[in-house]
């Protein structure tokens, strides 16, 4: 495999890399895919399908919105095409990397870390 075939995520971004339709793939939730999110759910707050998402889980078809969501911060043609997402493992995957995607939105949202006890600081 030659070095420029390599694809990395930046998971500080919340940056993921999947294999989508047989091509790795990078995806992120920025803002204009959580926009695109909130607008497949008739401009739901995304705190409240974030809430939603918690106390019922994940469908399939969430699954997908966020996957493709996920795809819009990238640039790629599956996000608003309507074609078929084959996701490698199946729906298993497709669920997995949604919760993964969002996972890595909002795990690293504190901006400001806890002071340290110990050194005062």
């Amino acid at each position: 495999m030659r070095w420029r075939d390599w694809m990395f995520a930046n998971r500080h971004r919340g940056e993921v890399v999947a294999v989508i339709n047989g091509k790795k793939r990078r995806l992120q939730l920025s803002l204009s895919a959580l926009a695109q999110l909130e607008s497949c759910y008739g401009d739901q707050d995304i705190l409240a399908l974030l809430d939603g998402f918690a106390q019922s889980g994940l469908g399939l078809e969430d699954a997908e919105n966020v996957i493709r969501a996920g795809l819009v911060a990238t640039g790629s043609e599956l996000a608003e095409s309507g074609a078929p997402l084959d996701v490698e493992s199946g729906d298993v995957g497709a669920l997995a990397l949604a919760e993964k995607l969002i996972e890595r939105a909002f795990s690293g949202s504190q901006l400001i870390a806890p002071q340290s006890q110990e050194n005062g600081i």
